[in-house]
């Protein structure tokens, strides 16, 4: 897909194309984007650490404040339903 762009970047309406190409649709925001991100690379056992690095956090501090309700064990239902979605289970 190219390098990193903040969502910042995004001129109106190229996260929607960019989300159809993708497969994903054109109806996510960036925000609804990074938090799903941080809920499934936390159900994948992705470290604290790790993922905060992603997400350009200085801290864990501010990924633990900023997506406590995704990181495990909290994601774990969810995240079992993601399972399914997924996987047509």
């Amino acid at each position: 897909m190219g390098p990193y762009c903040p969502p910042l970047c995004f001129r109106p309406g190229q996260l929607r194309v960019v989300g159809n190409e993708a497969g994903i649709g054109d109806r996510w925001t960036p925000r609804e984007l990074r938090t799903s991100f941080v809920s499934l690379m936390s159900h994948r056992g992705v470290s604290i650490e790790e993922i905060a690095r992603l997400v350009g956090h200085a801290s864990t501090r501010t990924t633990e404040i900023v997506y406590r309700r995704e990181l495990r064990p909290v994601i774990t239902t969810g995240a079992e339903i993601m399972d399914e979605l997924f996987t047509g289970t």
